[in-house]
Protein backbone atom coordinates (compact mmCIF):
# COMPACT_ATOMS: atom_id res chain seq x y z
CA UNK A 1 0.00 0.00 0.00
CA UNK A 2 2.66 2.11 1.02
CA UNK A 3 4.42 1.74 -2.59
CA UNK A 4 1.05 2.90 -4.36
CA UNK A 5 0.86 6.02 -2.23
CA UNK A 6 3.92 6.74 -3.24
CA UNK A 7 3.35 6.12 -7.00
CA UNK A 8 0.02 8.14 -6.64
CA UNK A 9 1.97 11.15 -5.73
CA UNK A 10 4.59 10.87 -7.73
CA UNK A 11 1.77 10.92 -11.25
CA UNK A 12 0.29 13.72 -9.11
CA UNK A 13 3.53 15.88 -8.25
CA UNK A 14 4.38 15.41 -11.88
CA UNK A 15 0.61 16.54 -13.34
CA UNK A 16 0.65 19.67 -11.14
CA UNK A 17 4.79 20.38 -11.86
CA UNK A 18 3.40 20.47 -16.03
CA UNK A 19 0.32 22.51 -15.08
CA UNK A 20 -1.85 19.53 -16.71
CA UNK A 21 -4.81 19.92 -14.66
CA UNK A 22 -6.48 22.88 -12.90
CA UNK A 23 -8.47 21.87 -9.81
CA UNK A 24 -11.34 24.09 -8.88
CA UNK A 25 -14.07 23.69 -5.75
CA UNK A 26 -17.21 22.72 -7.07
CA UNK A 27 -18.28 25.92 -5.45
CA UNK A 28 -16.69 28.26 -7.55
CA UNK A 29 -18.32 26.26 -10.78
CA UNK A 30 -21.37 27.36 -12.88
CA UNK A 31 -23.66 24.25 -13.31
CA UNK A 32 -22.54 24.10 -17.02
CA UNK A 33 -19.20 23.87 -16.02
CA UNK A 34 -19.56 20.95 -13.78
CA UNK A 35 -21.69 19.23 -16.34
CA UNK A 36 -18.47 19.90 -18.75
CA UNK A 37 -16.24 18.48 -16.32
CA UNK A 38 -14.42 15.59 -17.04
CA UNK A 39 -13.57 12.69 -14.47
CA UNK A 40 -9.91 11.63 -13.88
CA UNK A 41 -9.04 8.27 -12.59
CA UNK A 42 -6.14 7.19 -11.47
CA UNK A 43 -4.95 2.92 -11.62
CA UNK A 44 -1.83 1.23 -10.20
CA UNK A 45 -0.64 -1.47 -11.51
CA UNK A 46 2.42 -3.69 -10.56
CA UNK A 47 4.83 -4.09 -12.89
CA UNK A 48 7.05 -7.26 -14.06
CA UNK A 49 10.04 -6.20 -11.98
CA UNK A 50 7.99 -5.38 -9.09
CA UNK A 51 7.86 -2.00 -9.38
CA UNK A 52 4.23 0.26 -9.05
CA UNK A 53 3.17 2.36 -11.66
CA UNK A 54 -0.13 4.96 -11.68
CA UNK A 55 -1.68 6.45 -14.58
CA UNK A 56 -4.15 8.56 -14.92
CA UNK A 57 -6.83 8.91 -17.65
CA UNK A 58 -9.73 11.63 -18.36
CA UNK A 59 -13.03 9.57 -18.76
CA UNK A 60 -16.00 11.62 -20.45
CA UNK A 61 -18.67 8.79 -18.72
CA UNK A 62 -18.86 5.73 -17.05
CA UNK A 63 -19.82 3.74 -20.07
CA UNK A 64 -16.96 4.83 -22.09
CA UNK A 65 -13.67 4.33 -19.91
CA UNK A 66 -10.64 3.41 -22.64
CA UNK A 67 -7.82 4.45 -20.85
Amino acid sequence: MERGNAALLKQLNQLHERQALMPKKKEDMSYEERKKALRYLMFIKEKRYSTIKARGCAAHNDDAIKC
